[in-house]
């Protein structure tokens, strides 16, 4: 499952800004922030097993743009959106998203 992440995805190439600054309003120990995450462009392409994607359509750390890359990196996801512009959009529909999960972990056995 993948939810609302920006680390590993190389904004510049998408003409997006880092996605620290917004992080670091949105923590109170943002020092995790500083660390340089390295891109996985090369690797998602790689992951053979179901993925979810979970995203709020108007996250400022996390925008959609970045669902669209991983749609192109990842060979066999489903993307749920929520309204919102939450970065926390699975603890505010948590029962849903775990209503997700369970169907996406049943249909993989």
């Amino acid at each position: 499952m993948v939810t609302v992440t920006s680390a590993g995805i190389n904004r510049e190439r998408l003409g997006l800004p880092g996605w620290q600054p917004a992080a670091t309003d949105h923590h109170r120990d943002s020092s995790w922030c500083a660390v340089q995450q390295p891109s996985l462009d090369e690797r998602l392409p790689k992951v053979t097993v179901p993925t979810l994607r979970i995203w709020a359509t108007d996250d400022p750390i996390s925008p959609l743009a970045i669902v669209e890359r991983l749609n192109n990196l990842l060979p066999d996801s489903q993307l749920i959106t929520y309204g919102s512009d939450s970065h926390w959009v699975v603890l505010e529909h948590a029962t849903d998203v775990a209503s997700e999960i369970d169907a996406l972990t049943a249909a993989d056995q």
